[in-house]
């Protein structure tokens, strides 16, 4: 007796578009040296002709379609990810159909027979066979992989990877050579999967995200990060959390180096022009601990937004200062730096404690006693007022570009060109 699974329907299945995976369960009688000299005959069945003389001639007892349902909350997780700019590609085994009517549960096709955004395996894959070469790993220990062969395979790869929405009959090659082709032309990829099929595109993506409950063991060995519960938002959360890390680096260097540079040459300045630092050891060690310590700790424990993801993405080519920064910082420091040369100068005048700035020193002696003089009490204040600035600046760095560039003038759709064109695939 022999089972036959029926054929994947491409094309009169696919018009039903029910999303079900196909199954027909027929037999056969043979006697058993009739079996035998046909397994002879027919090479034990190994190929595909071969297959077929067996799995002719049946007798149908059932077709069976299977459900294969989309994960509990997968339709918000996927309208998380567009918002925040990250590109959503669907690679599946299954057929035609069951594709299609996945993407359209997810709202990827607005109608049903949209064929312009899917692709079979066997054809995306003709496209990039000839622009990559397969090589050994050597730097982190990827087991084979594949490379483009020249620049120009890869300028002409990020003109296919444009078409790579929707990809049906995807086989374990494939998905190997997919990832790999979209992390050598500089994308960051992100890769879910949890069959056997997945494990070699799962180590070969920039994080490979795999199911704890149902993904086989395989799959656990060769990704990056194991979802605990099956729940596809954790790949959300996660996304979350490494673009907060980086704002909350990017936030420290911005007040520590509007720190630095107006403290750097306020006491370098003064020191060269009067002969004596403005602030004393002491001072500086308070400035040193007040803004590294404290700050490092209060940016590094900021927590990203409960359900927002911020929509710049992270490209390994980015400046870690931005252009932004680099303005909040300059202009931060200038106006620290007017201040305090101001208070230096004008400041005994304004707060009636003048005195010689060139040769009086931080104590005098009256009688057997040392009494501070008005240097003392100038030192103070202009240590108050630094650190003040730069308490109320840690709240202004808190958000990394404080004058965003309006968008005043432009419709709803000229908005949406000018985000879509920034992204990048």
């Amino acid at each position: 007796m022999a089972g036959n699974p029926a054929q994947h329907p491409e094309d009169e299945g696919e018009k039903l578009l029910t999303g079900l995976k196909p199954l027909t369960i027929a037999y056969r009688d043979f006697n058993r040296d009739e079996f035998k000299s046909m397994m002879i005959q027919f090479n034990n069945f190994e190929g595909e002709n071969d297959r077929a003389n067996i799995e002719s001639h049946l007798t149908l007892i059932a077709s069976i379609g299977l459900s294969d349902p989309l994960r509990d909350d997968i339709d918000d997780a996927i309208i998380a990810l567009s918002t925040g700019k990250t590109n959503v590609r669907i690679v599946s085994g299954d057929h035609k159909a069951a594709v299609m009517a996945c993407a359209l549960s997810l709202r990827f096709v607005d109608q049903i027979n949209d064929d312009s955004c899917i692709m079979s395996s066997d054809e995306l894959q003709s496209k990039i066979e000839p622009l990559v070469e397969m090589i050994e790993d050597e730097d982190e220990g990827r087991g084979m992989t594949y490379q483009f062969k020249n620049a120009e395979c890869k300028r002409r790869f990020k003109g296919v990877k444009k078409q790579v929405r929707l990809v049906y009959r995807a086989t374990p090659k494939l998905k190997h050579m997919l990832a790999a082709a979209f992390r050598m032309s500089g994308s960051t990829v992100g890769f879910t999967g949890e069959g056997l099929s997945d494990a070699r595109a799962l180590s070969e993506a920039s994080v490979g995200f795999t199911m704890g409950q149902d993904g086989c063991s395989a799959a656990k060995d060769h990704a990056d990060v194991i979802l605990m519960d099956d729940n596809f938002l954790t790949v959300i959360t996660a996304i979350r959390w490494g673009r907060n890390i980086q704002d909350n680096v990017r936030k420290f260097i911005q007040f520590q180096m509007t720190v630095n540079v107006s403290c750097m040459i306020f006491v370098l300045s003064s020191a060269l022009i009067l002969g004596h630092s403005p602030f004393s050891v002491m001072q500086l060690l308070w400035i040193n601990l007040i803004m590294d310590v404290l700050a490092a700790i209060a940016f590094s424990t900021e927590n990203p937004h409960p359900t927002d993801i911020r929509e710049e993405r992270i490209n390994a080519k980015d400046n870690i200062i931005t252009k932004p920064m680099m303005r909040s910082i300059l202009s931060q420091s200038f106006y620290q730096l007017f201040i305090m040369i101001l208070m230096l100068y004008v400041g005994p005048i304004m707060f009636k404690i003048e005195y010689p700035l060139y040769t009086t020193e931080l104590r005098e002696k009256v009688g057997d006693e040392e009494v501070p003089t008005n240097r003392l009490l100038h030192q103070t204040l202009l240590f108050q007022i630094f650190v003040m600035m730069n308490m109320f600046n840690m709240i202004n760095c808190r958000v990394l570009d404080q004058m965003p560039v309006m968008s005043e003038g432009m419709n709803e759709d000229e908005i949406a060109e000018d985000s879509r064109a920034d992204q990048i695939d």
